[in-house]
């Protein structure tokens, strides 16, 4: 299996957090209870008709607009970007401030898109990649999936890469809108659509282990008709007797292929309740414990 499917098969969306915009309509960022400068310079981000704008002129300038409250964890961030001039813009999270936060970069200049984590200041690159194409006065579509240790990144809808980060020490924060101007010297970028939802972990059928040759001996209560998919791309049909022994039924065990006849054992969903009308019989597999 793709080491990358992880999150894709196991987590779903759910409502969203904050509605279809962070930013309304007539936010400034003077008065705006969500969001704050936090630069090194005197950038510059406004807001023109419910798009965010950032242009800044100083070399070497890195500024990020941060949401004044901690998002949790386990929720999928995204957003439309432009870069009209200039070289990189970046989206943070799980921020606890500038020396603690995981931040997804990208660079038009040499097209390479890089996710790093920045604990107590100490910075490490976890991934990147310059498999999509970046550049000037594009509208791209990035998103970051994020659940536990788990993060994933897609652009446009291509799944780009997926690292898992048991070590960290960062588990939630703020979001953060960032750019740099590089030794370039200016950058001038939008934001829009930036779009925050939940996550939550999707209930599975589950996998049942039972022991080889112990436990309980295992019965049809009575007479099944069982006809179900046989997890190989057929369907296995086979009629049980009131009384029959399932497990271990031997003369089935010591078949060659696979073993269908088993199926019926199965649970449902809820991983306690049985898939047909199969209990104990109140005596022990006898190859596993002889005389008892």
């Amino acid at each position: 299996m793709p080491q990358h499917v992880f999150a894709q098969q196991h987590y779903q969306r759910e409502d969203n957090l904050f509605g279809e915009n962070f930013l309304r309509n007539g936010d400034t960022l003077a008065n705006t209870d969500q969001w704050f400068k936090e630069s090194e310079n005197n950038n510059l981000f406004f807001i023109v008709t419910n798009t965010l704008l950032a242009r800044d002129f100083w070399p070497n300038s890195k500024g990020y607009l941060t949401t004044r409250f901690d998002l949790g964890d386990n929720y999928v961030f995204e957003l439309d970007l432009v870069n009209y001039g200039g070289t990189e813009e970046g989206i943070s999270f799980r921020r606890k401030d500038p020396n603690n936060a995981y931040e997804l970069s990208f660079h038009h200049d040499t097209s390479e898109i890089i996710l790093t984590k920045t604990e107590q200041g100490h910075t490490v690159i976890l991934k990147s990649t310059t498999q999509f194409l970046l550049t000037n006065n594009h509208w791209y579509h990035p998103k970051v999936e994020i659940f536990d240790t788990h993060i994933q990144v897609w652009m446009d809808n291509q799944f780009l890469f997926a690292v898992d980060d048991p070590q960290t020490q960062l588990h939630s924060g703020a979001i953060s809108l960032s750019y740099s101007t590089g030794t370039l010297g200016y950058v001038d970028i939008a934001f829009d659509n930036i779009r925050v939802a939940s996550i939550a972990p999707q209930l599975l059928n589950p996998v049942i282990f039972i022991p080889g040759l112990a436990g309980s001996q295992l019965q049809a209560d009575s007479d099944i008709i069982w006809s179900s998919a046989d997890g190989h791309g057929g369907i296995f049909s086979h009629a049980f007797t009131a009384g029959e022994k399932l497990w271990v039924n031997l003369d089935q065990a010591i078949l060659l292929g696979d073993d269908d006849y088993f199926d019926v054992l199965r649970l449902q969903s809820d991983g306690q309740t049985s898939a047909a009308a199969v209990s104990p019989n109140g005596w022990a597999v006898e190859q596993g414990y002889g005389s008892i």
